[in-house]
């Protein structure tokens, strides 16, 4: 009898898992928009490129480093604490280097890099941005 009240829940579990996959996500429908998207303002020539990697900072062979590399207007904002992240110190470390770049600024951020961007969004002058590109947040609730 206990088997069989198991399988009943087991049913009751994956049908319920079934309905909630097959609902759409509001947030996602709630983004998309009838007007196709605008072209970039800008050419990667003439934004600075400032990579903002997250805790332990990226070692030599990981993409942040490449870009840094290999794109002429990239470079990384060096944090003096990588593997214990001040967010006061990352998110101000961020402002000054947008606020030394000499064209509007892309902000890349990877893991802890990307609330310390969030946050230092609110500091950043408005027209020295020309975007952000968000990379593998992570769940700070864990």
């Amino acid at each position: 009898m206990e088997r069989r009240r198991a399988g009943v829940r087991d049913l009751a579990r994956r049908a319920r898992q079934r309905e909630v996959t097959r609902r759409p996500l509001p947030t996602i429908r709630a983004c998309r928009s009838t007007q196709p998207p605008s072209p970039m303002p800008y050419k990667m020539a003439e934004v600075d490129i400032l990579i903002v990697p997250g805790w332990g900072n990226a070692g030599p062979d990981h993409w942040q480093a490449r870009w840094a590399a290999n794109v002429g207007t990239a470079r990384r904002i060096e944090q003096d604490e990588w593997d214990r992240p001040m967010l006061a110190d990352w998110v101000g470390r961020i402002a000054e280097a947008v606020a030394a770049a000499s064209r509007p600024a892309v902000l890349v951020a990877h893991g802890c890099g990307v609330p310390a961007v969030i946050h230092a969004a609110q500091r950043l002058e408005r027209a020295k941005m020309a975007g952000a590109f968000l990379v593998a947040p992570p769940d700070l609730a864990q």
